[in-house]
């Protein structure tokens, strides 16, 4: 069995879509994970539109990692498949539905919302875990939603929400500097994931020395680096160097013990260091 969970988190920019691989219902921990950036986020959230949002984001880390979704047994969701609006009233097609069309049928779509949507649930399964008391709320679209909440039911775990789905939800917040890996896993830093390193590392308005370690091992590790990520590196550097206004013993023997460690000085070391008046 192959099963793929995903999920989007918002920030103020940008979108960040997470997809995990897994392959049985009782999996604590995916064997595969795929992260993509969404910069074309101008769509609010409309109550009851969500897929508008959303969907564009999916799409975008299908079509960037060529996942077939065919490939797949089930694809979960975060959200719903279908949806009750009180005004109408009827059911209508929420993202799993639209996510159905998009990839024309060829794999069942089971929608895990942990929040009811208008005031009726009687158009989805209800799916009690652990001790909650508070049910997650299931629909499904090329299943019986039956079938799919007891799926979600076997899922492992002890608490409401499943394990795995839990870490997803945790991985799609993390910011970028704990996702180096995946950052450097096509060995390239390109001007979309330095847009959203740049986003998220100056969320507090400052680049700390965690993340300024964070970005020396990025620049070093990476076999091709984009002049957006060069030039946000050196500003990065001196502006993390220069905090108070002047440079000390303790900043000036880190920096070059930072530059030094791949065993050569090279251009936007060289430019940081002429900027605060280092003398290698």
């Amino acid at each position: 069995m192959k099963l793929l969970a995903l999920d989007t988190y918002y920030f103020d920019t940008y979108a960040k879509t997470v997809g995990i691989e897994f392959s049985s219902w009782n999996d604590s921990e995916p064997y595969r994970t795929y992260v993509d950036y969404y910069f074309d986020t101008r769509s609010d959230y409309v109550p009851g539109e969500f897929y508008k949002r959303e969907l564009p984001c999916i799409l975008s880390l299908l079509k960037k990692f060529q996942l077939d979704p065919k490939n797949y047994d089930f694809i979960l969701i975060d959200g719903y498949a279908y949806l009750y609006e009180d005004h109408i009233p009827t059911i209508k097609s929420g993202l799993g539905a639209h996510l159905y069309q998009e990839i024309h049928s060829s794999t069942p779509i089971i929608g895990i919302a942990k929040s009811v949507h208008g005031t009726s649930d009687d158009y989805c399964e209800k799916v009690y875990r652990g001790k909650s008391k508070a049910p997650l709320y299931i629909t499904s679209v090329g299943l019986p939603a039956s079938t799919a909440s007891r799926y979600v039911s076997s899922m492992h775990g002890k608490f409401r929400i499943p394990t795995i789905l839990k870490k997803l939800d945790k991985l799609t917040k993390t910011l970028v500097k704990m996702n180096k890996e995946l950052i450097l896993k096509d060995g390239v830093i390109d001007a979309e994931e330095t847009a959203a390193i740049k986003a998220e590392l100056l969320a507090d308005g400052k680049i700390d020395r965690d993340e300024a370690n964070d970005l020396f091992e990025l620049k070093d590790k990476a076999e091709e680096l984009c002049d957006d990520f060069k030039k946000f590196f050196v500003e990065a550097i001196v502006a993390h160097i220069m905090e108070d206004g002047k440079v000390d013993e303790e900043e000036i023997a880190w920096f070059k013990e930072k530059a030094g460690a791949d065993g050569e000085i090279d251009e936007m070391e060289q430019e940081i260091a002429d900027k605060c008046g280092i003398q290698f």
